[in-house]
């Protein structure tokens, strides 16, 4: 008896304080929450929706969880948003910058009074999910000879990016980069270290550009 008492006290010493989330998986699968998706998008937003379980019971109600699978951090979801029937079906965070950058774990419990919800889950890291948001053209000119413009894009997870510029001239068939005439330009960016299978973000605002004649 006490070799059992030992081995159970030096599991919860090991274990940190904030403690792993509780994994049920009892109950009827089908009732779990499905399609659970996560993705960080608008530079400062996090969302995950799923959808309700086929065979959940009416007064089913889920609950979103984040954790850090490193340090077994985890945070509540702030705003939920629930279907026709008052239940949870989408979640927002607002402020990602106080997330975890490491490997996340996104969880969904569902409770009912007259059955066990088994759990669903996911993970990847926050970078891996971004879509990054239109880039913010902060300055631009034309003249004659050069058409400049310059953008930016921001993210909280992301500093690697590619671009990608598409450019439509106006009246002429052809292009001229040496005398740029009149241009509607616009950009958008994607990130870099996951280029293989991240899509790219939204078009930026397009930009005009005409000829100045001095």
């Amino acid at each position: 008896m006490a070799f059992v008492w030992l081995a159970v006290f030096l599991v919860a010493f090991l274990v940190p304080v904030s403690g792993l989330l509780p994994l049920d998986h009892e109950g009827n699968p089908r009732a779990a929450a499905e399609n659970l998706t996560c993705w960080v998008h608008d530079v400062d937003f996090l969302t995950c929706s799923w959808v309700v379980g086929r065979e959940a019971p009416r007064d089913v109600q889920y609950s979103l969880y984040l954790e850090n699978l490193d340090s077994y951090e985890k945070w509540p979801c702030s705003q939920y948003t629930a279907d026709e029937q008052g239940t949870n079906v989408q979640c927002r965070f607002h402020n990602i910058s106080v997330l975890s950058k490491d490997q996340t774990r996104f969880l969904v419990n569902g409770t009912s009074s007259g059955s066990k919800i088994p759990c669903s889950e996911t993970s990847d890291k926050l970078a891996k999910i971004e879509v990054l948001a239109a880039p913010n053209v902060t300055s631009r000119w034309c003249n004659q000879s050069y058409l400049f413009m310059q953008w930016q894009v921001k993210s909280h997870l992301n500093d690697d990016f590619k671009y990608e510029l598409q450019m439509q001239k106006i009246y002429k068939a052809f292009l001229e980069l040496n005398n740029p005439g009149t241009y509607t330009v616009r950009v958008r960016a994607r990130d870099a270290t996951f280029s293989h299978y991240k899509p790219w973000g939204p078009w930026s605002v397009p930009q005009h550009f005409a000829e100045r004649r001095t």
